[in-house]
């Protein structure tokens, strides 16, 4: 995955307010009912750049989610299309990532985008634990440069899956590490990750944090 190719993208990405979106005319209704249902509503969303180049699939924004000062993107379309889990299952998926609102601007509709569009070319989905880069500064001003997958830690357990397709539709955390963090999954496995992070309880939302290991 090039998620350096982020960075071609950040200053091209369109910034819409709710009133403004197009985003929801190819995604199902459904969907979008279950995501506000725990969301609240969609503030807002992208899907093309300010010069028209369609997004591989499109953004939504949703404010004060999944608490009071913070916003989290969800991605929109990834799900139409079936992609395999690594026991060979298949699958349909939607990406979430949460931050504060200071960190809004930072660029994360165009990541999801291209996570979300190599994803859809290999048609495979990364486990739970799985990591991709490190590839470089994720964010301006940030040392985080890989992104895990985790199951939505920050949600109820019931928004984790989406049953209105087939096979049903899971929505996956995307949590921006560091490099030494993402060393620790390979050596140690995303168990022991998980419970390095409760112990540590770093800012999981703040898109310019410091490593957890140091």
């Amino acid at each position: 995955m090039n998620i350096n190719a982020v960075f071609d993208w950040n200053a091209r990405i369109v910034t819409a307010v709710a009133e403004q979106s197009d985003v929801g005319d190819v995604v199902a209704e459904d969907l979008v009912t279950h995501l506000e249902s725990t969301l609240g509503p969609m503030e807002g969303g992208w899907s093309k750049t300010d010069s028209g180049v369609p997004l591989p699939v499109q953004v939504a924004r949703f404010r004060d989610a999944p608490g009071q000062g913070l916003t989290s993107f969800v991605t929109l379309g990834l799900s139409n299309h079936e992609v395999m889990l690594s026991g060979g299952r298949p699958a349909r998926a939607e990406l979430i990532l949460s931050c504060w609102n200071r960190d809004r601007d930072l660029g994360v509709p165009a990541l999801l985008s291209v996570v979300a569009g190599d994803l859809i070319k290999s048609a495979k989905l990364p486990s739970r634990g799985g990591i991709l880069g490190p590839a470089g500064q994720l964010f301006a001003g940030s040392r985080l440069s890989a992104l895990y997958f985790s199951v939505p830690i920050f949600f109820p357990a019931e928004f984790g899956a989406w049953k209105g397709s087939a096979p049903p539709t899971i929505l996956i955390q995307l949590i921006p590490i560091t490099e030494d963090e993402a060393a620790l999954v390979r050596e140690r496995g995303w168990n022991e990750f998980e419970d390095h992070l409760e112990r540590r309880d770093p800012d999981l939302f703040d898109l310019r944090r410091e490593s957890s290991l140091i």
